[in-house]
């Protein structure tokens, strides 16, 4: 830019923190920390003055990212939202990694495993900040159930036993034909083929499923057994 001042006058920037002194009526700045400035007039007869007593503030607002986790912990698999939570001048713009591509101050995640994630941000100046976030990931319980595949006579059959392992805390569907609705261990009595569900929690809070097939075969009903008279050594 062009600088005019009058020539009876010469001017000196001095800075605070001290950076090389500046000369004219009118400077430019792009200061990276807040900065003041304080000029002295001189004039030609000699005569001077300055504004040390009040200078001139120019404030710099730092950008800063403090990205957080909700929640940080969790099991492999499940959302966890991700925000940059940035300070500074913004307006903003954001760039995530571990293949992330949105460019927003909040973004959704689903890792498998612990991840740490980074965001840069840019503010409107195009100053920039990296700053990471872990996410601390719990693998899923295997659950099983045994037997895998039964068959139950109705009305009136043995139950059949269903037994889960893997987890802490288990639940069934179809529970109306189940002698219990929770537990590792319960009996099946379906009056149709019916497939069983069970979800096993462990002590993490992280589910995961299992099912039992059990088939439904009518019982021998009203079996008669009926007498004859034959001659003796005669086949009956």
């Amino acid at each position: 830019g062009v600088v005019t001042q009058n020539p009876a006058y010469t001017y000196t920037w001095n800075t605070v923190p001290p950076t090389t002194p500046q000369t004219g009526a009118s400077i430019t700045v792009v200061p990276t920390v807040t900065t003041n400035y304080t000029v002295s007039v001189s004039s030609a007869a000699g005569c001077s003055a300055n504004n040390n007593a009040t200078p001139v503030t120019v404030t710099v607002v730092p950008v800063v990212a403090a990205p957080t986790a909700t929640p940080s912990t969790s099991c492999a698999g499940s959302p966890v939202v991700l925000s940059a939570n940035a300070t500074g001048g913004g307006p903003f713009t954001y760039v995530w990694n571990n293949g992330i591509t949105q460019t927003t101050a909040s973004v959704t995640v689903n890792p498998i495993v612990t991840t740490t994630y980074q965001v840069t941000v840019f503010d409107v100046c195009g100053n920039s900040t990296t700053s990471s976030v872990t996410v601390t990931v719990n693998a899923l319980p295997t659950v099983t159930v045994t037997p895998g595949t039964a068959s139950f006579c109705t009305p009136g059959g043995t139950p059949v036993t269903l037994t889960a392992a893997g987890a802490t805390t288990y639940t069934w569907s179809n529970s109306g034909s189940l002698s219990a609705a929770t537990g590792a261990v319960v009996n099946a009595s379906p009056s149709t083929t019916t497939t069983y569900v069970v979800t096993g929690t462990d002590g993490n809070g992280c589910s995961a499923t299992a099912s039992a097939i059990v088939t439904a075969n009518p019982s021998v009903q009203n079996l008669v057994a009926t007498g004859a008279t034959i001659c003796n050594g005669s086949a009956g």
